[in-house]
């Protein structure tokens, strides 16, 4: 029992007594004398609960100004961040819309870029149509290309080249007009010259046309190229490379199957190089039904297969030999069927473009202005076209 309680009680006792018994003088002063302590005792409880009560208000005021202060804080700072975000999203969107707005500049360049680069190939489809039967399987690792496929006839030779110039995309695709123009420009010559020399020819041009840069980047202006020179009628081969190869495939006689013969090219491109060398030509005797097939590294640099591995060198040779019995035009089908399949989902890596071509019996003068009949194909210059 509290202390409080006790002090009741008596104070409840008390009074009973009081009535209890007649008043007298002495009884009030006995009476006052019993309750003076226990009122103080009151007074002080009292006091010191009013004390305790106060403070206790205090603190809880203080606590709530606080609380509220913080509070106040929270929401200024959350109103002062929330106008940070939203002029950030305003510089975001304006950004955005600036980026969107070049990139469909750029898109539109490319794809006008595509239109010329692809007015040129046609042109040399055009003259594809008189060839023998051939395919040419023609695909940019993005909308242009640094790959490029030409070829004319002079003196009843045949010209025929596949050139994968630096970089990707629209530098990739300048350096192959250029490099195109200038073979054009070479072959209005009198003289006539082999493959060797006619990439002696381009790469003195692209120095001396790129001057000081070509020499300074060591080779990132340039060209690799497999570059052939073939006489239909006498039945001859020359060649010359940079950085490439040229595939002959001869049907074996019998059972044999078919022989592949490699040429390969300098270690070099065509363009300036630290240790610059002579372009070597090769030159081989033709029979009726080889196959000359012309390839840049496009080929060799996609990923793909069970492993993600590269696509090696061995396995388009062996490629060239197991098809070797289908006509060209099935061949060609052939080899962007099993290059597809490897390539899976894997994203292209880089600029594609091969060129195969049989020997046949062939007239010396070629028609170019005949219009070739081409099969369907895609929005590229043709992945796949093959004339009979």
């Amino acid at each position: 029992m509290t202390k409080i309680n006790i002090i009741c009680v008596i104070l409840i006792m008390s009074v009973g007594l009081v009535k209890a018994s007649p008043y007298t003088p002495a009884r009030e002063h006995q009476f006052k004398t019993s309750w003076e302590p226990a009122l103080v005792i009151m007074d002080q409880h009292l006091t010191n609960q009013l004390a305790k009560t106060t403070q206790d208000q205090r603190h809880a005021l203080l606590a709530s100004g606080f609380l509220l202060l913080a509070i106040s804080l929270c929401a200024l700072l959350l109103v002062k961040r929330s106008r940070i975000l939203l002029k950030q999203n305003r510089i975001i969107r304006r950004q955005r819309n600036a980026l969107e707005s070049k990139q469909k500049e750029i898109m539109d360049s490319l794809k006008y870029a595509e239109v010329i680069q692809n007015a040129l190939l046609k042109n040399e489809n055009r003259k594809a149509g008189a060839l023998p039967p051939h395919f040419i399987h023609f695909r940019p690792k993005d909308i242009v290309g640094g790959d490029f496929y030409w070829l004319t006839e002079k003196k009843g030779y045949l010209y025929l080249a596949v050139a994968d110039c630096t970089g990707h995309g629209a530098a990739g695709a300048l350096l192959s007009l250029l490099g195109s123009s200038f073979l054009n420009e070479l072959m209005q010559r009198d003289e006539l010259m082999t493959p060797a020399e006619l990439m002696e020819a381009l790469r003195a041009k692209f120095i001396r046309k790129l001057g000081a840069p070509a020499r300074a980047m060591d080779g990132v202006f340039g060209m690799d190229m497999s570059l052939a020179r073939i006489h239909m009628d006498h039945l001859t081969l020359e060649w010359s490379g940079a950085n490439l190869s040229c595939y002959l495939v001869r049907q074996g006689s019998g059972s044999s199957g078919a022989e592949l013969i490699e040429l390969r090219g300098n270690r070099q491109p065509v363009g300036f190089h630290m240790s610059q060398e002579a372009f070597n030509g090769h030159s081989l005797s033709l029979r009726h039904g080889d196959r000359i097939f012309l390839s840049t590294d496009g080929i060799f640099s996609q990923f793909g297969g069970p492993r993600g591995r590269r696509f090696q060198s061995q396995q388009l040779r062996d490629l060239l030999c197991h098809s070797a019995h289908l006509n060209m035009n099935d061949q060609g089908t052939r080899i962007l069927e099993i290059l597809q399949e490897w390539q899976g989902t894997e994203e292209q890596v880089d600029d594609m473009c091969v060129v195969g071509l049989e020997v046949v019996q062939f007239a010396s003068h070629l028609h170019w202005n005949q219009e070739p009949v081409r099969p369907a194909h895609s929005s590229h210059a043709p992945d796949l076209e093959s004339a009979a």
